[in-house]
């Protein structure tokens, strides 16, 4: 998760297959990392499904 630049790396890891989110950085900061975790993992399973 990240800004709205498309063409942007994880400052962290280094991955560079990052994606656009409907999240704000406020409620990014004020989430748990479960929350974090659960929200990437929702999100990915969401647009990856409707992909097939």
């Amino acid at each position: 998760m990240v800004s709205r630049r498309k063409d942007v790396e994880c400052h962290q890891c280094g991955n560079a297959q990052m994606r656009l989110t409907n999240l704000d950085l406020e409620k990014y900061t004020s989430m748990s990392e479960q929350d974090r975790i659960s929200y990437a993992d929702a999100w990915l399973y969401i647009h990856n499904r409707q992909k097939d």
